[in-house]
């Protein structure tokens, strides 16, 4: 069996960095061009990379519209005026990104995003949604006070 050695783990996790920045280019660029930033020739990219993305695209737009025809809508009007869903754990997730915070500010957070939203109905969900993260093991709080004070 070969000896594995400190020097062939670090090229490996540099590799594999490198890897994971190809991949997260590909799709910020995918998403740009979903949201209407970049028009896909316009960013550089190489055949393949611009192949699955437009493949990519395509797909979402066939999925649209198979949809959209079953609920017996126009699928160029949903397309304009449809909301990306994004679900509550990422909103959590994303405001804890930004470093540790009470319940109260990562409510906070998200009431600022969703303008429309409940304030005590989206303080009541994340409470419960924060709970079963930290159930989860998925999130992390320390207790100071009365309050929790989470982070990832």
């Amino acid at each position: 069996m070969a000896k594995i050695t400190e020097q062939d783990i670090v090229e490996f996790l540099e590799d594999k960095i490198e890897q994971l920045k190809k991949e997260l280019r590909k799709t910020q660029i995918a998403l740009e061009t979903l949201k209407g930033i970049h028009e896909i020739d316009e960013v550089k990219l190489k055949k393949k990379e611009r192949k699955i993305i437009k493949s990519t695209i395509a797909q979402a737009d066939k999925k649209e519209k198979t949809s959209r025809k079953s609920a017996g809508k126009s699928t160029a009007k949903a397309k304009k005026t449809a909301p990306i869903q994004v679900s509550l754990e990422d909103k959590i997730n994303t405001a804890l990104t930004q470093g540790a915070a009470f319940r109260e500010d990562i409510v906070k957070k998200i009431l600022e995003q969703e303008l429309n939203a409940d304030a005590k109905k989206v303080d009541k969900a994340v409470a419960n949604k924060l709970s079963a993260l930290l159930k989860d093991k998925k999130i992390h709080a320390v207790k100071e006070g009365a309050k929790y004070k989470y982070n990832k």
